[in-house]
């Protein structure tokens, strides 16, 4: 396949999302098509990789994490929707929206059952790509930080409990521990400047 720009995209390759250009993925077997979306989204400042077949798609998406996939329904074997399927339970794939000239409301209902973020139906706009490019990489965006802040609670979970032998606080432990097995509502009372708000 064909990589643009290719320096680009191998310094980025293990950046998490959010952390610089997106990474996208454009399987379309019209060259010059894929071309003029490439270069449009390379302005916009993503770094992107071309490929223009269902198989060389697969092995890009195995070589290098990428948050978002435009995928062309009708291409070399598999198709769009084979390379969908085929992606569709991996724990970090990348949002995918399917592109298609000849596609049906059955065509985009199986793709969205198939977890498609989007399905755009040739011939669009560059603004309309513009729209669901950045919707769905906010998605991803949003997914990340969902998965950073659960993992986070965990970790927290996870660590030991505070422990003291200074009498006051220990005080203040047991009356936390005793409201928290509870569902009333409780008072903080105390000065200004004392924490009541954290």
């Amino acid at each position: 396949g064909q990589y643009v720009p290719d320096r680009a995209a191998d310094r980025s390759a293990m950046m998490p999302v959010g952390a610089g250009p997106a990474r996208i993925l454009i399987a379309e077997d019209e060259e010059a098509l894929a071309r003029v979306i490439a270069q449009h989204l390379t302005r916009s400042g993503h770094v992107v990789t071309v490929v223009t077949g269902g198989a060389d798609a697969l092995a890009a998406l195995h070589r290098r994490a990428f948050d978002l996939a435009l995928l062309d329904i009708v291409m070399p074997s598999p198709d769009g929707l084979e390379v969908l399927r085929t992606i569709q339970h991996e724990t970090d794939r990348p949002e995918v929206v399917i592109m298609t000239g000849n596609g049906t409301i059955d065509t985009a209902v199986q793709a969205m059952k198939l977890g498609a973020f989007a399905y755009l139906s040739k011939p669009y706009r560059m603004a309309e790509l513009d729209v669901v490019v950045t919707r769905a990489l906010e998605r991803r965006a949003l997914a990340h930080e969902n998965d950073l802040l659960r993992d986070r609670l965990a970790r927290t979970e996870l660590a030991s409990p505070l422990t003291t032998s200074y009498a006051p606080l220990l005080a203040v432990l047991e009356a936390a521990a005793r409201a928290a097995a509870t569902d009333e509502p409780i008072l903080v009372s105390g000065p200004a400047g004392v924490g009541k708000y954290a």
